[in-house]
């Protein structure tokens, strides 16, 4: 097999896959380097079918690059032949561009759903599956609908939206969600006999959150003293990142997020989460007359500080006069309170 005769040889060996020993069909180097690099790629998502087409001559180098460049991977001839269900997914989702709480919720679905197929089913068995979860869990439409997203993202980034198995599963219909619960702030009475039911330690942490309007991932994240207020280093965006008026003592968090919402299920009869308390310090700035615009820096609705509203010389006066604002309201004492500081 001469270069000279012929284009330059394609010899790639990939654990799991047939040995590919063909001919690149271009006589340039680099392009034979895009080759082996396009038969790993697609080795890391999953596509060991489209690497043993290629080894068994069935689909041409460059054809499948082609498609492959273009994300059109739906044309190849032999896409009848799929990998197994079990080998798809983890690989997916080592690659998936997202959170740990988004993968490990992907890794939970996708967990479930291999327990309703064979251990060597093909990804085509994925459709029943997933009619199967839809109706054994009835009761739960968030989790049928997540089910259904997280199979469209695997099979969207695996085989590609026009590809018929991701036309199938998006025809999949999700049940019908139940209405929204209700928001539920609590006034300043309801949030004292709140933390009187739960005790300790979650009592003082449900009043933490209520006086500062952390979210969970923020309350168990870092945040410090500063000048007369407290700032709160936000776990989204920037916005998050904020300035915010010292009302009470503040708790350090203990446990989990499943641990503390368990207990306010358990003396609420599920009428109250987490974010209802950070509704509850938006509804207690209210209450106090704290403006609109200081309003949203202190829940990072904005992306700009409460430096960006005032000048600095203004900031520590309207920390200590929005503290005493939301005290007045809360019924607590007008001296400043001793902070107790842990950093996550």
């Amino acid at each position: 097999m001469s270069p000279r005769r012929g284009t330059l040889p394609l010899k790639v060996r990939i654990p799991g896959c047939e040995p590919v020993r063909k001919l690149s069909g271009t006589h340039d180097s680099k392009m034979r380097t895009k080759l082996v690099r396009m038969l790993h790629t697609l080795h890391e998502q999953g596509r060991d079918d489209l690497v043993n087409a290629v080894a068994r001559g069935s689909v041409k180098p460059l054809a499948l690059y082609n498609l492959w460049k273009f994300n059109r991977l739906e044309d190849v001839p032999h896409a009848d032949e799929l990998p197994r269900f079990a080998d798809v997914w983890p690989r997916w989702l080592a690659h998936l561009e997202c959170s740990d709480f988004h993968r490990a919720a992907c890794h939970g679905y996708c967990t479930r759903l291999a327990a309703l197929m064979a251990p060597d089913a093909a990804l085509p068995a994925v459709v029943p599956a997933l009619k199967e979860f839809r109706s054994l869990h009835r009761a739960h439409p968030r989790s049928v609908y997540l089910a259904l997203q997280t199979i469209r993202a695997l099979l969207r980034d695996t085989l590609g939206r026009r590809h018929r198995l991701y036309l199938d599963v998006a025809e999949i219909p999700p049940l019908k969600a139940k209405p929204i619960r209700k928001k539920h702030p609590l006034t300043p009475d309801q949030l004292r006999d709140l933390v009187r039911k739960l005790g300790d330690p979650c009592g003082p942490m449900a009043w933490t959150m209520a006086t500062t309007g952390m979210g969970w991932h923020e309350y168990t994240g870092q945040w410090e003293r500063e000048g007369d207020g407290l700032r709160i280093h936000g776990t989204k965006t920037g916005g998050r990142d904020r300035l915010i008026p010292l009302v009470s003592l503040l708790y350090p968090a203990e446990g989990t997020i499943y641990r503390f919402r368990w207990h306010l299920t358990r003396v609420t009869a599920r009428t109250v989460t987490p974010y209802d308390l950070r509704r509850t310090f938006a509804g207690l700035m209210v209450e106090a007359g704290i403006p609109r615009p200081r309003r949203k820096s202190y829940l990072g609705h904005t992306a700009d500080d409460i430096t960006a509203l005032y000048e600095w010389q203004e900031v520590r006066e309207y920390l200590v006069k929005d503290a005493e604002r939301i005290r007045a309201v809360l019924g607590e004492p007008p001296a400043g309170p001793t902070l107790h500081l842990r950093l996550a």
